[in-house]
């Protein structure tokens, strides 16, 4: 919410060439991609040397990335502003802070101390965006955001040395070299290909469309995926479940359906607010400067629903070590999305910008459905055929109130309301008892938390 603040106090233009140098930043820092942090976490074995090794080869990779930038710092500054140069320095600076903090934070994931790592993570969010919005209402502009993500990147580093167990020790091993390489080098192509879908379209979208354009584009995608930050944590989480019962079949199973059971349920909540009323969003959330936004984002609420349904599919593959599986995902959606791109942006489409998204997403989530076959038992019936129809008759419910003039008559700011409680209606009425069943079952799972003590016993 202040993110949107931010933005509604910025504008298009601002707000846009940071979006295209953020975007620039995250390309030249691939590097980062290797996830050596992940490779910790998914680790059957811990020890200091691994620790240390892995510190290590993330500041080189830091140290790599931050080289690329100081190159194509000077381009910017002919090309396209002086200030698109100095924001990539900056963010490039908050990038090597940023991977420093990767080692230690893993160390918490690793221990389930999920108390600090929820501490970082509000603070490191909090903080930074509050100031932010100080910065954006007096007038600093897009520097707003951009010191924003310099205090986030200080902040985590600082808090998870403070939190984490781990200390450096100096204890560098090749062959703990070699095992981290041999978990992050599948990863590399895997979240590398992320980084490019990620971004890539911000690059071509400010280099075709110029800065407001992007502005408009960026912010359009950043609502779709306001259901992808809220189920966040929960990703993060199933991350760590799925490496902890990889070798359990039935606790996988049953840990694969629950979470995917939840998240289908809540998040075509927010994908028919955004078909329905996408207009009305924007004018309530950002401004009327913004509503030239509302066919893009109107577009995206198929990426909306199905992103992150993907996003845990690709949790599980990472989870129990199948880090290929996401690399062919990824390669067949960027074969589909980058020439879509291309093509949209050479015919000065930004509506084919955000059609090559939602493509790509869809066909990215129908392979990945298909690769889970082998890994876990998949209830499709179950999981997704009460919230589909009942995302269907609201959409139709939604069609018929206005055109009989009910819809339109309501006060334009209560509009975005009826969408959702009207798919939480009929969800109820198709599947009640399935779904307090499944309430029960995980809130008795909640209950049974356990002791500090007895983690560390089973770690």
């Amino acid at each position: 919410m202040i993110q949107i603040l931010i933005a509604r106090l910025l504008g298009p233009a601002e707000l846009g060439i940071y979006a295209f140098v953020f975007a620039i930043n995250e390309l030249l820092h691939i590097v980062g991609a290797f996830s050596l942090g992940a490779a910790l976490i998914q680790s059957r074995e811990e020890s200091q040397r691994l620790y240390d090794t892995a510190l290590v080869m993330s500041l080189g990779l830091a140290g790599v990335g931050l080289l690329a930038s100081l190159l194509i710092a000077p381009l910017l500054w002919v090309y396209h502003r002086p200030e698109a140069a100095w924001f990539l320095l900056a963010m490039a600076l908050a990038r090597v802070a940023q991977m420093a903090s990767r080692v230690p934070n893993a160390q918490l994931e690793r221990t389930l101390r999920y108390g600090p790592l929820s501490v970082i993570s509000v603070v490191t969010s909090s903080l930074p965006n509050l100031l932010a919005l100080a910065l954006a209402a007096l007038g600093v502009g897009a520097w707003s955001l951009v010191v924003r993500d310099v205090l986030a990147a200080a902040l985590v580093l600082v808090l998870t040395q403070i939190w984490s167990a781990y200390r450096f020790g100096a204890r560098l091993d090749r062959e703990a070299a070699r095992r981290l390489m041999d978990f992050a080098r599948p990863m590399f192509w895997s979240r590398s290909l992320d980084v490019v879908l990620q971004r890539v379209d911000r690059v071509a979208v400010g280099a075709a469309f110029g800065d407001a354009v992007t502005g408009l584009y960026h912010q359009a995608r950043f609502l779709s995926e306001a259901g992808l930050v809220a189920t966040r944590p929960v990703t993060q989480l199933s991350f760590n479940l799925f490496a902890r019962v990889q070798d359990e079949p039935g606790r996988r199973d049953r840990s694969f359906a629950l979470i995917q059971y939840f998240l289908v349920r809540i998040i075509l909540a927010g994908a028919v607010v955004l078909l329905v009323t996408s207009e009305e969003v924007l004018r309530l959330l950002l401004g009327p400067e913004w509503l030239p936004a509302a066919p893009l984002l109107r577009g995206l609420g198929v990426y909306a629903a199905t992103m992150p349904v993907l996003e845990n599919l690709k949790m599980l593959f990472l989870g129990v070590g199948e880090v290929v599986r996401n690399v062919r995902i990824r390669l067949v959606q960027l074969l589909c999305f980058a020439p879509g791109v291309a093509v949209a942006s050479w015919q000065e489409s930004i509506a084919g910008v955000a059609a090559a998204l939602v493509a790509s997403t869809v066909v990215g989530l129908g392979l990945a459905w298909h690769y889970s076959a082998d890994l876990v038992a998949r209830p499709t019936r179950r999981l997704f055929g009460a919230p589909l129809l009942a995302a269907g008759m609201t959409l139709v419910g939604c069609g018929a109130l206005a055109a009989v003039g009910v819809f339109p008559a309501l006060p334009w700011m209560l509009r975005p309301l009826i969408p959702p409680l009207l798919y939480g209606l009929l969800l109820l009425v198709l599947e009640r008892s399935v779904l307090l069943q499944e309430l029960r079952y995980l809130r008795a799972q909640l209950r049974q938390r356990p002791t500090r003590g007895a983690v560390a016993s089973e770690l």
